[in-house]
């Protein structure tokens, strides 16, 4: 853990993100970690919650304040770090659909799975999981159509890489600070957006806990 509460909360998001969908058993007094089937609906929406908490505090980190244009502050965010070039997860999305489109496509599939269970026929991302094989037979016929099929395992790997590109920035920043106020300038920014998260979040058992 370092000084530094949005770094450790940042860290803390990509360690969960790496467990999500796995779990650990004991077999013959063997830990053994296994996955587990999550339905893809449910899949994508937990996800798609880590975007949308990066786009907040990205969008906090650069103006100081949320914004009421939602599409605005996740399309900046998906620009910014799902289709960087250093993110080096995103070039299978982008053999067939273009970075403009993703980011079109992915607010687009946002919008549909919080509101309407994902029910758009019209969206050119479609999620799946590869645990159904009947999907991935069916990959480059769908793919030839314009469509690109999202499996929510490789999409998972997208963000964590998103997220690890997010705190090489901060960090880079913090480093980069030519002077102790300069550096405290930045500290004061990040604890701002820090205590946001803390007041208006949700906390789970296990932070309450550690709270106290």
């Amino acid at each position: 853990m370092t000084n530094n509460k949005l770094i450790d909360f940042l860290v803390n998001n990509i360690n969960d993100l790496k467990f999500l969908f796995k779990f650990k058993k004991i077999i013959n007094d063997e830990e053994k970690e296994e996955e587990f089937f999550v339905p893809p609906k449910i899949g994508i929406l937990i996800l798609l919650s880590y975007v949308e908490t990066l786009a907040v505090i990205y969008q906090l980190y650069l103006h100081g304040k949320g914004s009421s244009n939602k599409k605005e502050q996740f399309d900046n965010c998906v620009k910014a770090f799902l289709c960087h070039k250093k993110n080096r997860r995103n070039s299978k999305f982008h053999k067939i659909l273009s970075h403009k489109t993703f980011i079109a496509e992915l607010y687009s599939l946002r919008c549909t799975s919080v509101h309407f269970s994902g029910l758009n026929k019209n969206n050119k991302i479609i999620y799946t999981t590869k645990v159904k094989v009947s999907y991935v037979r069916h990959q480059r016929m769908l793919e030839s159509r314009g469509y690109l099929i999202l499996f929510i395992e490789d999409f998972k790997d997208l963000i964590i890489e998103s997220y690890n590109l997010f705190l090489m920035q901060l960090k880079t920043d913090l480093e980069s600070a030519i002077s102790n106020d300069e550096n405290a300038k930045f500290q004061q920014r990040f604890n701002k957006i820090y205590e946001k998260f803390e007041d208006e979040g949700s906390v789970a058992v296990d932070d309450l806990l550690e709270i106290k």
